[in-house]
């Protein structure tokens, strides 16, 4: 394996990002996905559609 490499569990990573898009979806504040934690342009991408949700 080619390091650095990004490791998940897909669909434990799929349940967290429904879970925060829907623990933000009725709030005043809003959920701002940061790039820079994961550096993974899919993951952002994911992140993105799970809600579409912006500060």
């Amino acid at each position: 394996m080619l390091t650095p490499a990004l490791m998940l569990d897909l669909p434990a990573c799929e349940r967290n990002l429904q879970r925060m898009a829907d623990f933000f979806r009725e709030r005043p504040a809003k959920l701002r996905p940061h790039f820079k934690n994961h550096k993974c342009i899919a993951l952002a991408r994911r992140q993105l559609a799970a809600g579409r949700l912006w500060a």
